[in-house]
């Protein structure tokens, strides 16, 4: 049998907890360290939704990449995701920003789902740069498409694309950290709107594809490293689905 401090030690090697910016929270949320693991759900998000799947699974430890608990908590009333995971006994990891930028991790999974081939971490954290064949904004904004599905908003500039930084989730924050000119095009999954006016005053293409679609990616790999060090642990992936919808 294994315990859940065993699975939080593994996921602290890969991704160690003391990266995580200022403002995160990561780490054993939820649960005890001795407890037990037979099954484990993988989620993005750890909704009220996804604990009733955890619990019709049977699973005793959930991994997620938000946090369940993000901010202090002045009560807990019945109903809510972490009241239900305390009454059945179910412990929550959640790994966030060291997972972003780790190598393994979101911006390097996004890279690789979008077909990006020459990847190579950056000094701007969590941003990944990397090589990518000629090609203009509009085609490269359906190969986003395409890839990782939902919408995608795009720079109404052209240029060639032959480098690209990526950052997923709610990277247009960052951008500031990106010097002019350094790269051809940027990806990331959230970004406001003087964010497209910044990016094209220093001639970077902007492509904006979705929190959700840019970091629900990561379970996939998540699975992969826990079966490999975990054999005898059940690992499913939840049925979350973007809680974002448009017309």
């Amino acid at each position: 049998m294994t315990k859940i401090k065993e699975v939080l030690e593994y996921l602290n090697e890969l991704y160690p907890f003391d990266t995580k910016e200022e403002w995160d929270n990561c780490g054993l949320l939820v649960g005890g360290e001795d407890n037990m693991v037979e099954k484990i759900m993988l989620t993005l998000d750890v909704t009220k939704e996804v604990v009733e799947q955890a619990e019709e699974a049977g699973a005793d430890l959930i991994v997620s990449h938000h946090p369940v608990i993000f901010r202090p908590f002045k009560s807990l009333k019945s109903g809510t995701a972490v009241f239900n995971l305390a009454c059945a006994d179910i412990g929550v990891i959640s790994v966030h920003t060291p997972l972003d930028g780790a190598k393994g991790g979101v911006s390097e999974q996004l890279a690789k789902k979008i077909g990006l081939k020459k990847i190579v971490h950056s000094d701007f954290s969590p941003m990944i740069v990397t090589g990518e064949t000629s090609t203009d904004v509009k085609k490269f904004a359906k190969k986003l498409k395409t890839a990782l599905g939902g919408s995608v908003q795009y720079s109404a500039f052209d240029r060639e694309i032959k480098t690209v930084a990526v950052c997923s989730g709610a990277g247009g924050s960052l951008l500031a950290e990106l010097p002019a000119g350094y790269v051809d095009a940027y990806v990331t999954g959230e970004a406001a709107h003087h964010n497209f006016i910044d990016c094209e005053e220093q001639g970077t293409a902007l492509f904006v594809c979705g929190h959700f679609e840019t970091e629900n990616i990561i379970l996939d790999e998540l699975e992969r490293v826990l079966s490999e060090k975990f054999p005898n642990i059940e690992i499913e992936k939840s049925q979350q689905k973007n809680p974002r919808r448009s017309v």
